[in-house]
């Protein structure tokens, strides 16, 4: 399958900065989100934003299943939403948040199997981070300097910054743009956060 099949769906790339920042008891290495990134969720036809600042460390697979299933493979972008919306922790959103990792990795070309295997653990053992203020609070950097920043702006509601967005208009650069325009005008004005 070629990369522009893959992606498809996504037309807006992933930019990160890989840092030198390692955490957790994995000691996983994280990686800052260097761009805004989109993801349209094609079952609710939502958009969410991932903000430039935010830091990741991709897929949450803990030794010894990263031998068979490392945290960084075509599960990234849909690993990297999951990531901003468990630390958005939108009130009963848990679910929501599970169904578009899965959902964003089968698009990204994850087989079913895998992606079975990958929901069910992150449903089995991902709970305790949703929501959790250090998933937040500890989670936003600078992309030029890979230094840990304070979050830019206070905790959303929800990671949702436009609805009701058709597949075919998202493909379009211009419905992107303009998302991304309202996005930021919104917390210019405070009215994001």
């Amino acid at each position: 399958m070629t990369a522009m099949k893959l992606f498809q769906a996504q037309p807006n790339g992933l930019l990160v900065n890989i840092t030198r920042d390692r955490r957790g008891g994995e000691n996983r290495r994280m990686a800052i989100v260097a761009g805004d990134y989109l993801y349209h969720d094609p079952v609710t036809l939502g958009v969410y934003l991932v903000p430039v600042g935010y830091i990741t460390d991709f897929a949450s697979i803990p030794w010894p299943a990263s031998l068979l299933l490392p945290p960084f493979g075509l599960w990234t972008e849909g690993s990297v939403v999951h990531d901003f919306l468990y630390a958005v922790g939108e009130k009963g959103g848990r679910d929501i948040a599970d169904r578009i990792l899965y959902t964003a990795i089968r698009e990204q070309g994850v087989g079913r199997i895998t992606a079975v295997a990958i929901h069910i653990a992150v449903k089995l053992f991902g709970g305790r981070a949703y929501g959790r203020e250090a998933e937040w609070s500890d989670r936003f950097g600078d992309p030029a300097s890979g230094q840990a920043a304070p979050p830019p702006f206070a905790r959303p509601a929800s990671a949702v910054v436009a609805k009701d967005v058709s597949a075919a208009a998202f493909e379009r650069p211009e419905t992107r743009q303009r998302i991304l325009d309202d996005y930021r005008s919104q917390l210019a004005t405070s009215a994001y956060g």
